[in-house]
């Protein structure tokens, strides 16, 4: 469940920053909140990187981050996309195990 609050984290986060990938982002001269945005993104990432994710759609991630916080209809809904979430995750670590006991 950690997990997915973490991937919930990073959603915000890229939703939030979304117009920073068309500009230089400078640390030193963000507010607060895009600091404290920045940091999160960091953190977030970093944790699921390494739990194997290795790329992800930050289009789909930021639309999903809006359709919540706007109240628009889902296109599927929690119970389906913590589904989706778990059954991701237990295939990479099942192929990472496979790789393993070679």
């Amino acid at each position: 469940m950690k997990k997915y609050i973490k991937i919930a984290l990073l959603v915000s986060v890229i939703s939030s920053c979304q117009n920073l990938t068309q500009q230089k982002f400078n640390f030193d001269e963000a507010n607060e909140l895009e600091r404290v945005s920045y940091s999160i993104g960091i953190n977030v990432a970093t944790s699921i990187k390494s739990e194997g994710l290795d790329s992800i759609n930050s289009f789909y991630i930021s639309k999903g981050f809006q359709d919540v916080f706007e109240n628009k209809d889902l296109a599927i809904n929690i119970e389906e996309s913590n589904k989706i979430i778990g059954e991701y995750f237990n295939k990479k670590q099942d192929a990472k195990k496979s790789k393993t006991s070679y």
